[in-house]
């Protein structure tokens, strides 16, 4: 059985909403030699892969933070992530059905230092 959801009956396939774009320092804010003192504000996850996202541009289109791909799972990496390709993915998700293409917002998430995850039992794609 395939399980088909609307985006507005579950919030979290909204994956960057208005209040939480507000929430996130603008690209290059946070930029520094070690990104390990980033803070993670938003992770994103699904069978895809993980992206844990430090900054934002102001209309939540593009942002910069560190993806691991289920694919590639060796080629962890930090980087501009286009919020766009992800919102297609969730509307492949919902219009066809199939769960690969799901991509969810933690909204349970706290903001923390990148330092701080615990990649093995953070990241969901493993």
């Amino acid at each position: 059985m395939i399980f088909k959801m609307e985006k507005n009956q579950d919030y979290s396939f909204n994956l960057l909403p208005k209040d939480v774009i507000d929430s996130i320092p603008r690209l290059g804010e946070q930029e520094s030699d070690d990104d390990s003192d980033a803070i993670v504000y938003v992770h994103f996850y699904g069978q895809a892969g993980d992206w844990y996202i430090t900054e934002v541009d102001e209309y939540g289109t593009e942002a910069f933070g560190y993806a691991i791909l289920s694919n590639m799972p060796d080629l962890q990496e930090w980087g501009y992530i286009w919020i766009r390709e992800l919102e297609k993915m969730n509307g492949r998700y919902i219009n066809e059905g199939d769960s690969k293409f799901m991509i969810r917002r933690d909204v349970g998430w706290k903001p923390k230092k990148f330092s701080e995850i615990d990649i093995k039992t953070e990241t969901r794609s493993f």
